[in-house]
């Protein structure tokens, strides 16, 4: 994808914490495709900071209508893992409420 593009979608998503990495405008919806650029969490139970992720979780979220249609935005959830005391978590990513399918900016 051409810099430009990247860079206008991003500005259109308005959400800092995603790279874009790509577009399909199909028939009926908009899938962006982007990448969490948060990879760094801390553990609630025993406040750790890590940086390993246990797994990527493969995520689908409704955000704001583009160009009259359905936007989904396409990722990989970061899936911590704290080895000193083996809790595993996913987010919170600022974005998304907790276990919420769309953005906090398509909330009704």
């Amino acid at each position: 994808m051409e810099p430009s593009a990247r860079e206008f979608i991003e500005a259109l998503i308005q959400i800092p914490e995603l790279s874009v990495t790509g577009y399909q405008i199909q028939t009926q919806a908009v899938l962006i495709f982007v990448e969490v650029q948060v990879r760094v969490g801390q553990c609630a139970p025993c406040g750790a900071i890590t940086r390993e992720i246990n797994q990527d979780i493969d995520r689908k979220v409704r955000h704001l209508p583009v160009a009259g249609k359905p936007c989904d935005l396409m990722f990989q959830e970061p899936q911590f893992f704290c080895r000193p005391c083996r809790h595993t978590w996913v987010g919170p990513l600022d974005f998304l409420s907790p276990n919420q399918l769309y953005t906090k900016a398509y909330e009704p």
